[in-house]
């Protein structure tokens, strides 16, 4: 399911990853939504950004992500343990005005 993801998911899966999400502290969802937008791995940094949050409130959420193993930690940045969840959450749980919010903050560009 990692290699090849299905083109449309079941019903309990997106269930699944809609209630863990909400479950989710408010700046872990941000965070979350932010890295599921900009790479397949980001940095802290892109993600205060991206967010808009400080510092301390992202390093906080990433905490929270790893421990509840939506995201990893690596050498080159953050990315999600399970690519199907990114997938979800970037093309399924926003809107397209909250894909493109994101994006303009990490470059910059916000009007």
């Amino acid at each position: 399911m990692e290699d090849s993801l299905p083109s449309e998911l079941p019903d309990v899966v997106v269930a699944a990853v809609r209630v863990n999400f909400r479950l989710l502290s408010r700046a872990a969802r941000d965070v979350l939504t932010a890295a599921a937008v900009l790479a397949e791995r980001v940095s802290a940094a892109d993600l205060v950004r991206a967010t808009e949050l400080s510092r301390a409130d992202v390093d906080a959420a990433l905490d929270e992500l790893e421990w509840h193993h939506w995201l990893s930690a690596e050498g080159r940045g953050y990315s999600f343990v399970a690519r199907l969840h990114g997938r979800l959450i970037g093309d399924e749980m926003l809107t397209p005005g909250q894909r493109r919010r994101i994006t303009e903050r990490l470059q910059g560009t916000e009007h």
